[in-house]
């Protein structure tokens, strides 16, 4: 059964409740620190699964609307892949910004959610890799291969669970056992 926190939605609260177990989410904050020109940006280094469970803070603020970025080429986050960091510079968004441009606003929130997504793919990458771990330590440290489909397997699930469809997870098997059932 999933457990779901509504209302937490900071990044580093985020962080915390994935690791009370928590994996359902529901807050406004990506929205609302965009329409009041906030951006996340993950720290240099810390956009790993690691980083972001170290314990420190692993992100920043940007506020495009500061005078340093008007005349700024770079993206405003140079690890991200949403269309404002891969197409817009900085410049460009405190434009948009001080001409009133609604896109603005969608480019922010676009970015601050996508900066969430990343978030819970490291959260959901390192669940795996610690899943894999307990069950593959002893591999692990005899050199061998933790993933029970063998060495050079691309799969980062937990044992037992099989991606399906677009990042979906369920347990292997499930699809024929309902396929059988029909």
């Amino acid at each position: 059964k999933l457990k779901y926190a509504m209302g937490l939605g900071k990044p580093e609260e985020i962080v915390q409740c994935v690791e009370m177990g928590y994996r359902l989410f529901d807050c406004v904050i990506p929205t609302r620190e965009a329409r009041h020109n906030r951006l996340y940006v993950f720290l240099p280094g810390l956009a790993t699964a690691e980083g972001v469970r170290s314990g420190r803070m692993f992100y920043r603020y940007l506020y495009p609307m500061d005078a340093d970025y008007c005349r700024d080429g770079r993206s405003v986050d140079e690890t991200c892949d949403c269309v404002l960091c891969r197409e817009h510079s900085r410049a460009y968004l405190n434009h948009l910004l001080k001409m009133g441009d609604p896109y603005a606003l969608h480019l922010m929130t676009a970015h601050n959610l996508r900066f969430y997504g990343r978030l819970m793919e490291l959260l959901r990458d390192g669940e795996a890799w610690l899943s894999l771990r307990r069950a593959g330590g002893a591999r692990l440290r005899r050199g061998g291969s933790a993933s029970p489909q063998g060495k050079g397997s691309r799969s980062r699930c937990a044992p037992g669970i099989a991606p399906r469809g677009r990042g979906v997870l369920q347990p292997r098997g499930s699809q024929a056992r309902r396929k059988a059932a029909r």
